[in-house]
């Protein structure tokens, strides 16, 4: 079972680059580094993350399959699927602090975001990021939780502008709750299939049933966004090509800005 031990900063580069080098120096799995900004902080294939103090910056290191006995072959097949699974418990902190009605409206986004839905738009509450690395895994977590005094209408949501279920809550208290959903689902990942979670994730996928764009490689897939599957990939039905898996790749939901 996996235990976070937690050190707090006002300002770092990157969360990300912190774990990375306390990874190197022999750190152990559940050491995680929370920033209230960053000065490089960044996402997703190297997107940048805007920083400014509002946000919950995290960054955690995992070693799945050091302390636990688990087949190489079986984790290796099953590791695309641990960002999902880390989606699924950022939403799980999300809605926890939400009404209702709101709730229902956060949504997944495959791969790598927590998305607050509206009927002709989303907006990003959430983005996670997995690098790997010969010592081990670096998860990086960024949510939006109270809006920055220079912050402007954008593609962005934060957690203090929708309605909650009480007391709008603090970075403090987000990043408490978010480290005891992820240690659940973290363990659990561990042993069990996704299959575990799927249903989960497909019935909160904002995806589904749409017409979505993905860039993969250096071409361009569009088609009808059917589900997950339990490997972690997206299918979708081509006119051309029936329905085929996507492994990895940027997607985009065609008629939603």
């Amino acid at each position: 079972m996996i235990l976070f031990e937690v050190t707090r900063f006002g300002e770092v580069d990157s969360t990300n680059e912190h774990i990375k080098r306390l990874m190197a120096q022999g750190a152990p799995e559940g050491t995680v580094v929370i920033a209230e900004t960053q000065t490089g902080g960044y996402g997703r294939r190297g997107h940048v993350w805007s920083s400014p103090q509002g946000g919950l910056y995290l960054s955690a290191l995992l070693r799945p399959g050091v302390y636990q006995v688990i087949d190489q072959a079986d984790l290796m097949a099953k590791l695309p699927t641990l960002s999902l699974a880390c989606g699924i418990a950022v939403r799980r902190t999300a809605v926890g602090f939400l009404a209702p009605r709101v709730a229902q409206d956060v949504k997944l986004k495959w791969p790598n975001d927590v998305v607050v839905q509206t009927e002709a738009a989303y907006r990003k509450l959430s983005g996670i990021s997995l690098e790997g690395t010969a010592e081990g895994l670096c998860l990086g977590i960024g949510i939006n939780v109270v809006p920055p005094s220079s912050s402007k209408a954008g593609k962005e949501v934060y957690l203090a502008e929708l309605t909650c279920s009480g007391e709008c809550p603090s970075v403090e208290k987000v990043s408490d709750a978010l480290l005891t959903e992820l240690g659940a689902i973290y363990n659990t990942w561990l042993d069990q299939p996704f299959l575990h979670f799927l249903s989960e994730y497909n019935e909160h996928n904002v995806m589904s049933g749409r017409r979505v764009s993905i860039q993969a490689g250096q071409g361009t897939i569009e088609g009808e966004f059917l589900h997950i599957d339990e490997a972690g990939r997206m299918m979708i039905r081509t006119e051309d090509h029936g329905v085929i898996p996507i492994v990895s790749g940027e997607a985009h939901v065609l008629g939603i800005s």
